[in-house]
């Protein structure tokens, strides 16, 4: 009886490494956006904003704006990287699973 259970966790453990190679995904399958541009457009805007605010008020106004222009960028890259089509994917979890 031990003999079986021995082989049998054997054979499970080289199954689990087969599974593991075989299912690998193949290369970077994660598009990479470029958001360089929406970046300088908002510092852009903030560097001539900045220049015409004569008091500490109106930079505070100008830097909220340029906060918020930085955020919206980040939003977007956020959105744009959990997008299931640019996700990878990856059935070596699901299958190592099923194994146990």
């Amino acid at each position: 009886m031990l003999l079986f259970r021995r082989i049998g966790a054997l054979f499970l453990a080289l199954a689990a490494v087969v599974v593991w190679f075989l299912l690998e995904p193949e290369g970077d399958s994660t598009g990479t956006a470029d958001y360089s541009e929406a970046i300088s457009s908002a510092m852009g805007d903030y560097d001539m904003n900045n220049a015409m605010a004569d008091s500490a008020p109106q930079q505070e106004v100008v830097n909220g704006w340029v906060a918020k222009d930085l955020l919206e960028v980040i939003a977007k890259a956020q959105n744009s990287s959990l997008s299931p089509e640019s996700a990878p994917r990856d059935d070596r979890v699901p299958a190592e699973l099923l194994l146990l």
